[in-house]
């Protein structure tokens, strides 16, 4: 079963903006689903493709402590 957690403790958990999470979310490269009312919903754990530029996912946090 998935959790679901907000864009702002995504971007906190991984020292990116808000603006960047919902970014990735309207490309498709981070899971989650866009509510009625235009607010998003982050998959937890996450699932993050990686792109063409940029560090590496794998060492990226997975976790909410």
């Amino acid at each position: 079963m998935n959790m679901y957690v907000t864009p702002s403790q995504v971007a906190k958990r991984l020292s990116i903006s808000e603006r960047r999470v919902r970014q990735l979310l309207a490309s498709g490269r981070m899971k989650g689903v866009q509510q009625e009312n235009g607010r998003w919903l982050v998959d937890w754990p996450l699932q993050i493709t990686s792109g063409k530029r940029g560090p590496d996912m794998a060492n990226y946090p997975t976790r909410i402590a």
